[in-house]
């Protein structure tokens, strides 16, 4: 088990750094974190709906309910590594004041200034709200935290995930609108979030199905 665990993680680091290593090189250097911060928000959104799928797929194909799953646990661990990957680079790109003239103060495209202000506000707080969580999420992810809290309150501590995924879609429709990304940004985010929502409520009924409710 152990074995496995460490190639998974290999795994997983090395699918992540290649992917953010060529999106750090891929154009030139004085845009390099835009296309970090892109990277790593699109490997987030799919690392953490991928996270959320498991479950409920497996409750479709055996009714039952699952509680811990080590693949889902090591994913989940390097979505958290990649979201807080994006909240530094999205924040050393965003926090500038060339960022604030092109992109809210004196942007060309709707919506008006005023309005851009306030997503600006509200998609930068709330993106630092899911850094939080994930700093939590991710201090919990481990065998010491499992045993101490036992299954069911791990269990529970976590669903915060959904939490996150929810504020995650949000934070990113905002910088979708404040840096006119175009439909295909729209249709990954919104996208990701019919397909969780889709899972969950098909998981919930296979499991209550089987237990007969």
């Amino acid at each position: 088990m152990f074995v496995s665990r460490q190639r998974t993680h290999g795994l997983l680091a090395a699918m992540s750094f290649a992917a953010l290593a060529a999106a750090a090189f891929a154009g030139e250097p004085a845009a390099t974190l835009d296309r970090l911060s892109l990277m790593s928000a699109y490997l987030f959104v799919l690392m953490i709906g991928f996270v959320l799928l498991v479950g409920p797929l497996r409750a479709v194909r055996t009714g039952r309910a699952m509680l811990n799953h080590t693949l889902r646990r090591d994913v989940a661990i390097w979505c958290g590594i990649i979201g807080l990957v994006h909240l530094v680079a999205g924040t050393a790109e965003s926090m500038t004041p060339g960022y604030m003239d092109v992109f809210v103060v004196h942007a060309v495209s709707a919506p008006p200034a005023a309005v851009r202000e306030t997503f600006f506000l509200w998609s930068t707080v709330i993106g630092f709200i899911v850094g939080i969580l994930v700093v939590m999420l991710l201090a919990l992810s481990n065998n010491r935290s499992l045993a101490w809290l036992g299954q069911i309150r791990w269990k529970r501590l976590h669903r915060l995930s959904y939490f996150v995924f929810g504020l995650t879609i949000l934070h990113g429709v905002g910088f979708q609108v404040l840096e006119s990304r175009g439909r295909a940004g729209y249709a990954a985010l919104l996208g990701m979030t019919g397909i969780v929502c889709i899972a969950q409520v098909l998981g919930l009924l296979a499991v209550r199905r089987r237990s007969g409710h």
